[in-house]
């Protein structure tokens, strides 16, 4: 990654590591900033598929078939069209105790949840728009797993709000969508009118961070989602590209940041 920091700029965000953020949430929090052309380089350019590879695809992942969806995934994104991932990724992966591995492997069983996840998901999207309110009846009876992929498939916007000074540590889910913002809390899977921030006591210092699940920071991936959606309609996005977006379409919110949870490599214990 280049060190200048107008080149930086102009090309990728900054990625701050945050001592005292550090200590709080016992990992990689860092946030962006000053981004016009954030991965402008690194746009998916326009690829036809066929829609019978798509659709092949799509049924083997739900139909569980591991084996089939990985081959018809390759034909969707060839293997010779491999890329490393961009910077921003892997010093995050690194700064969680992941290795660079993890982004760059072929199809994994990570994957393949990923997809089977998602798909579910939008399969059960309603046709017709519902109101907000029976939206958020629907997001209050989704299952933990569900949540956050039923929320963004039915267009909002989600955050998980971390209070930094908190004792214990807090962390709050926020939904927006339409100029509208609840804030959910994990524990009784109530909705609050408002942000987080007006919800929580004076003086609370909170990030907004990202929840994407570690297959979506993978490069093949984002590939396979930008090349299916013209089929099978909303994809995941790359979550930088979120962070982005997301910065400049809410000024309310200061810091933002990828979710380290979802990335930090489970713990093994062992019993001797």
């Amino acid at each position: 990654m280049n060190t200048d920091p107008e080149v930086k700029t102009r090309t990728t965000a900054f990625l701050v590591l945050l001592a005292a953020l550090l200590v709080v949430c016992a990992g990689f929090l860092g946030f962006f900033r000053d981004y016009p052309d954030f991965f402008s380089e690194r746009k998916e350019p326009a690829v036809e598929v066929s829609r019978d590879i798509v659709e092949k695809w799509r049924n083997a992942v739900l139909a569980g078939d591991r084996k089939n969806a990985f081959l018809y995934a390759s034909q969707i994104v060839p293997e010779q069209e491999f890329e490393l991932p961009d910077a921003v990724y892997t010093e995050f992966f690194e700064s969680c105790g992941q290795p660079p591995a993890v982004l760059t492997s072929t199809w994994t069983a990570d994957d393949f949840r990923r997809w089977k996840s998602w798909l579910t998901q939008a399969a059960r999207i309603p046709r017709e728009a519902e109101d907000f309110d029976s939206e958020l009846a629907a997001l209050q009876k989704a299952e933990p797993g569900d949540l956050f992929d039923l929320a963004a498939l039915s267009g909002f916007d989600v955050f998980v709000v971390h209070m930094l000074n908190g004792d214990p540590p807090q962390d709050l889910f926020e939904f927006r969508k339409d100029g509208q913002v609840c804030t959910m809390s994990p524990s009784d899977r109530k909705f609050i009118r408002g942000a987080a921030k007006e919800i929580l006591p004076a003086g609370a210092e909170v990030i907004h961070l990202y929840p994407a699940p570690l297959a979506d920071y993978r490069r093949l991936n984002q590939k396979l989602y930008r090349r299916v959606e013209p089929y099978l309609g909303k994809m995941p996005a790359a979550p930088a590209e979120v962070l982005v977006e997301r910065k400049g379409k809410y000024p309310d919110i200061g810091a933002i940041a990828f979710w380290p949870d979802p990335v930090r490599p489970v713990a093994k214990i062992t019993v001797k």
